[in-house]
């Protein structure tokens, strides 16, 4: 009887494309301006890095990296 498997990875490429479309967007943004906020992604250890100066930055941050990755076809649930 025949056997598979199923193997789910995530594209670290795309996932950077959208972290990168995020700090394009956090970067024109006006509510975020002189916030110094800086989001980077650890290719090796795949961890995202988010530093910013209140709670409410970090969670609009958090739903544009969300809404980013499924627009790039990534899914969130991938995201902790």
């Amino acid at each position: 009887m025949p056997s598979f498997d199923i193997v789910n990875e995530v594209n670290i490429g795309e996932l950077e494309n959208a972290i990168n479309n995020t700090i394009r967007e956090v970067t024109t943004r006006y509510d975020f301006k002189n916030s110094n906020t800086t989001v980077t992604l650890d290719r090796k250890e795949k961890i995202i890095h988010i530093v910013t100066s209140d709670d409410y930055k970090m969670e609009t941050v958090e739903s544009l990296i969300r809404g980013h990755c499924l627009r790039r076809k990534v899914d969130p649930k991938c995201l902790e």
